[in-house]
Order: C-alpha cells, then sequence, then structure tokens
C-alpha cells in the first residue's frame, strides 16, 4: 500500500473520530495531574489505550508518578517514532498554589473539562494533554484504518516536564521536574529513531531550545523588633533590612538580565533563540509578624541557558554579579539542565512539514522568537542523540487565560501526526 492511499484511509477514519477524541480529552482533563502526581492519568490512559488494541504500560517512577507508554508494533524495515507529551500540567488547580503567579481567580485553570463554542477548557487543555490526545487518537485511527506499518510508533505521557526545582524545605515528587520522566523513560529503554515533542508551537517545527538554570540568591540583615527598627542611611549593602537588600539586589540584576539577553542571542537553523531571565519569587520575613524586621531574604531567579553556554559558566557570571553590587554573597543553583539543538533533525523535521502541508495546504510557520527561547523535553532526547522536532496546534485566539484547546485543531493535530508516523515508520 502507498502512502497517499493510506493517508487517504487514516483521514477518513479520523473523520469519524471528533467524539473520541472529546470523550478522551474529558478523561485526560478530569483526571487531575498536578507535577509529581501524574501516576493516575497514565493508568488512566494505559487502560484507553490497551481497551482499544494499543500495548500500553505504566512506568513506575516514583509512588505518586509515572509514565505511560503504548506502542504501535511494526513488521520490522522501517523508522521508529516516539510521541511525547508531558502529563503534569503546568499548574495545580487550587487558589493556594496558583493565585500568586495567575493573580485572579477567574484565570485558574481547573481540572474539570468544560465544552463551549467549540472550545474544550480545562487545566492541562493546551500544554500538554491535548496535543497527546491528539498522538493517541492519530495511533488510534492508524490501527483502526487496517494500515501495517513497518515501524514502530511510541506512545510516550511523561511525568515531571513542568520546571520546578527543590530547595531548602520544598521539596518531594512535586518540587522535581524539568525532564524527569524523559530521562526516566530513555534510561529503561524507550528509545527509538525519531521523537517529536507534541507541544504547542503555533504550528511551527523547531529543534533548538536553550536550557535553563535556577537560583536562589539570599541577602542578610539584623533582626529586630519594630519600635526599634532604624532604616539604613548608608549604601545599600549596609542596609540592616535582608528585604531592602533584597529590593536594591532585583533592580542590578534586572539591569544585568537586559544585557544578559542581548548578549545571548543566537541564530539557529530554526531562527533566532533569545533566552530570558525572570525574577519569579521574593521571600523574606513572616506576613503575619510584619512587626519584626527580617534578618534573611531570598530571590529566586530563571536564566535560560543558550547551547554555547553551560550552567556552570553561567552561574559564575551570576555570581559576579551579584557580588558586584555589595548585597550577598550567597548564590545557590539549585536546578541546572543544558540547551541543545538536535542533530540529525531533519529527516523528522521534513515529514512534519510534508505532513503539515497535507492537512492545510501551506507549509508551516516559522517559529516565533519566543517559541524557541523555552524549555521542554525536546532537550532530553537531543541530549541523548535522538533526532527530535517540536510541533504542534496554536493557541486558541483571545486571552491567555483560562487554558483551553479548539476542537477543530485537535483534529488536524491527529492528522498531521498520522501523517508523520505513516512518512517516517512506512506502510506495508
Amino acid at each position: 500500500m502507498g502512502i497517499d492511499t493510506a493517508r487517504e484511509r487514516v483521514n477518513q477514519k479520523l473523520d469519524t473520530m471528533q467524539d473520541e477524541l472529546v470523550r478522551l480529552m474529558e478523561g485526560v482533563i478530569n483526571t487531575p495531574s498536578p507535577p509529581g502526581y501524574e501516576k493516575a492519568v497514565c493508568e488512566f490512559l494505559a487502560g484507553w489505550m490497551n481497551e482499544r488494541g494499543i500495548a500500553a504500560h505504566v512506568q513506575d517512577i516514583e509512588p505518586t508518578r509515572g509514565n505511560v507508554v503504548g506502542r504501535l508494533t511494526g513488521t520490522g524495515g522501517g523508522k521508529s517514532v516516539t510521541f511525547n507529551a508531558h502529563m503534569d500540567t503546568t499548574f495545580v488547580g487550587t487558589e493556594v498554589d496558583d493565585l500568586p503567579i495567575v493573580g485572579k481567580v477567574e484565570n485558574i485553570a481547573r481540572p474539570e473539562a468544560r465544552l463551549e463554542n467549540g472550545l474544550i477548557y480545562g487545566l492541562g487543555a493546551f500544554n500538554d494533554k491535548g496535543p497527546f490526545a491528539c498522538a493517541c487518537i492519530a495511533a488510534l485511527a492508524i490501527e483502526q484504518s487496517g494500515i501495517t506499518l513497518r515501524g514502530d510508533v511510541v506512545l510516550a505521557g511523561v511525568g515531571g516536564e513542568i520546571g520546578r526545582g527543590q530547595i531548602g524545605h520544598l521539596d518531594g515528587p512535586g518540587t522535581r521536574g524539568k525532564g524527569i520522566g524523559t530521562y526516566y523513560l530513555l534510561h529503561f529503554g524507550e528509545w527509538t529513531d525519531y521523537a517529536i515533542v507534541c507541544e504547542g508551537s503555533n504550528w511551527s517545527v523547531s529543534w533548538a531550545l536553550p536550557g535553563a538554570a535556577y537560583f536562589r540568591i539570599t541577602t542578610r540583615g539584623e533582626a529586630t523588633y519594630a519600635p526599634f527598627n532604624e532604616h539604613g542611611a548608608g549604601p545599600p549593602g549596609e542596609d540592616p533590612n535582608a528585604i531592602v537588600r533584597s529590593a536594591h539586589l532585583i533592580l542590578a540584576l534586572e539591569e544585568w538580565a537586559r544585557d544578559y539577553e542581548r548578549r545571548s542571542e543566537l541564530d539557529t537553523p530554526c531562527g533566532r533563540m533569545t533566552p530570558k531571565v525572570t525574577i519569579g519569587a521574593v521571600d523574606g520575613g513572616q506576613p503575619i509578624k510584619p512587626n519584626w524586621r527580617p534578618a534573611l531574604s531570598h530571590v529566586y531567579l530563571d536564566v535560560r541557558i543558550p547551547p554555547n553556554r553551560t550552567p556552570l559558566d553561567v552561574k559564575r557570571e551570576v555570581t559576579e554579579v551579584v557580588r558586584a553590587t555589595g548585597l550577598s554573597d550567597e548564590i545557590e543553583m539549585f536546578l541546572a539542565r543544558r540547551g541543545f539543538i538536535a542533530e540529525g533533525a531533519e529527516p523528522i523535521a521534513d515529514a512534519v512539514r510534508a505532513a503539515h502541508h497535507d492537512v492545510f495546504g501551506t507549509a508551516p510557520p516559522p517559529p516565533h522568537w519566543n517559541d524557541l527561547s523555552q524549555w521542554n523535553d525536546l532537550n532530553i532526547f537531543a541530549e541523548h542523540g535522538i533526532p527530535v522536532v517540536k510541533y504542534g496546534p496554536a493557541w486558541p485566539e483571545g486571552p491567555f487565560f483560562p487554558e483551553r484547546m479548539a476542537i477543530k485543531d485537535l483534529l488536524n493535530a491527529a492528522r498531521v501526526y498520522a501523517g508523520v508516523a505513516l512518512r517516517l515508520c512506512g506502510v506495508e
């Protein structure tokens, strides 16, 4: 059977599978999977696959987390491809966890699926359960169309992708992220010739990403009870209030960040990468006891790292910048991941471009610079030398919150993923 005939049969099948896709989306959204607690949704997906003839199992990582791995086994002689997406959600879905970041209660996505005007809402709908559901439906369409592949298709729904780092008293499975699940996937043998990270990309194809490092910078002062508080009159580095010192440090870091981002821009085969710097958290003192001047404060920093630099190199730069302020000499790097430009990615990039053209009649759009300045599990595959690209649907029009996906976009992504599998694996 030729590729064109196989693709036509699979697309005809996909035309009948919208209800199946929506039910799968409802199932994965309604099964909460905050970072560190992905096992339940992996078990749900393994059951869904096995019931439909796709052999699947759950890889245990920790008692509450795991990966789901499904496989369409080919006859041999074709290339194999992994469709990878993370099952941990960006947020948790509670006010306690999410409100400090998203700012408004109405911006909090909940693990509760809701259909409205052709959109499906709920935590994980876009990042990243929706794209994985598309890959699952694509594989099911191939299976139910009676297509026999030469190479294997692996469906890998992984835990531990969301960027969290354990520090101090903040520990446990929910604090360990940035590639944990995909490292585990590969460590225990689930290798293929190619991989595609199924994640929202505005339909663009890319294979380059920065790394990331997290830092905690500590400022110290002198504790005293409010009636005895004196405001610093000298240099910022001599201020007795640790929080005031942190405030001055933040201004210095912001100035450095602008220069770092300019110097770190990198032209890649996919476009220009602009690694960013974010001051993501500050803590100091006791919120219920502001009548004491605190002696301890922390600033937390995320620095994205171009592929031509290492985390240690960036740590030295951050240390030099902080020490030059005279405000702190305590800099701790508590998460570090390298960035990569994947090698040998052209064959899978070509397959995605061709499959995209089959569905949309046009070439994929070029990646926006911010698509090349994120972090995802593409870096883990690239680190292991597996040719990999990122490709996925676009964010629906409108505001950033709440999280949602257009059902028509999910179906189109499934069509593209199916086309990629047919082209890379080959058909009998």
